[in-house]
């Protein structure tokens, strides 16, 4: 069970395959805390006891584990992490179908023409003999179509997609993801995590008692008390 422990909560968050957590938090300035200090863990590959992430007994990493997302409209499909996860798939698959790894053999008239040309300078070139599909995949810079994914909704569930295909991380984190979503589109995207097995936290700046399908909750007030709300 992936469980997340805060500082200073006393209950901590646990994941399980049953419901969706919402985490609500009512004071602004342990909201606003709270993002800037799991945004930092995420993107400066700090450690802190504030916030620590747990698969049973096992401390995970928070930069490796943890996808924050707080703005739904600028979802980066094409972050370092995913690139590397689909060219590393495409490239095992390239290698089972066809066998073949030194892709300059396909391009010999190629490499045959730009010898031609450089034979008239007078100096010594030199230059890779092979290639690898990861190095030509980089190369022509291949990656997904952004202008796709231009609306929150199909942003989050490709997200989904590409978390689960690809098992990136053990954690995804949406910021005021009801700010944008109507409440049966909140419905469908909680059904979508849990049929891919993701772990899906959201957290919201508001404290409301009315609990939605699939949610549950961890709400902290104003005066830091803490209500657990369950279906």
């Amino acid at each position: 069970m992936i469980k997340l422990r805060i500082f200073p909560l006393e209950n901590d968050i646990e994941f399980n395959e049953d419901y969706i957590n919402i985490l609500e938090i009512e004071d602004k300035k342990m909201f606003a805390q709270f993002i800037y200090s799991l945004n930092r863990l995420i993107n400066y590959n700090e450690e802190s006891e504030e916030i620590i992430l747990l698969e049973g007994n096992k401390r995970l990493s928070i930069s490796k584990d943890v996808m924050l997302i707080h703005d739904l409209f600028n979802v980066d499909v094409n972050e370092s992490k995913i690139l590397k996860a689909l060219h590393l798939d495409i490239e095992n698959q390239y290698r089972q179908e066809y066998s073949e790894v030194n892709l300059l053999e396909k391009f010999s008239d190629v490499i045959q023409n730009i010898n031609d040309i450089v034979a008239s300078y007078d100096f010594e070139f030199e230059y890779k003999r092979e290639i690898t599909i990861k190095e030509l995949l980089k190369t022509i810079n291949f990656k997904f179509d952004s202008n796709y994914y231009d609306n929150p909704f199909d942003n989050i569930m490709c997200i989904f997609d590409l978390v689960s295909t690809f098992k990136l991380y053990k954690l995804i984190v949406v910021v005021n993801a009801k700010c944008y979503f109507k409440e049966e589109e909140l419905v469908e995207i909680y059904k979508a995590a849990k049929y891919r097995n993701i772990n899906l936290l959201i957290i919201e700046p508001i404290v409301d008692i009315n609990l939605k399908y699939l949610e549950n909750k961890l709400s902290i007030d104003n005066d830091y008390d803490e209500f657990i709300l369950k279906m």
